[in-house]
């Protein structure tokens, strides 16, 4: 874990739950919730998987003469215990992804509840009976 993350801060829990959205679910609905949440409850980041060993350099955008690599980033309230796991999904080695964030959540915050985020398209509306 300590190779395929870097750590900014060391939050402290008593309890908490974690919170993981992907950024590139239909409609984006995931990072719109994860945004609101991060700003209602100013979480702060302090964890970031790095993304060298699961992204294709190919697809990295360019801007300002920087590669912009994708980002995959823990975020953390103390005060409403709560962790928040923002990423987008890799290319390669998806397990081993998972499994570090796994790792910080079990670890190295002692997370016991793991919620998930998405959205997805179908092909009748929700209305529908």
């Amino acid at each position: 874990m300590k190779n395929l993350c870097k750590f900014s801060g060391q939050p402290k829990f008593e309890n908490p739950s974690l919170i993981v959205g992907w950024k590139d679910d239909a409609g984006k609905l995931s990072p719109k919730v994860i945004e609101y949440l991060n700003k209602k409850i100013k979480s702060k980041s302090f964890c970031e998987i790095e993304p060298v060993s699961f992204f294709s350099l190919g697809g990295v955008a360019i801007e300002n003469n920087t590669a912009q690599f994708p980002e995959s980033k823990f975020y953390c309230s103390e005060r409403n215990d709560l962790v928040i796991f923002k990423g987008s999904e890799p290319r390669f080695e998806r397990y081993r992804f998972l499994n570090a964030i796994l790792d910080v959540a079990e670890h190295y915050c002692k997370v016991k509840e793991l919620f998930t985020i998405s959205s997805t398209v179908a092909p009748i509306a929700h209305t529908s009976r």
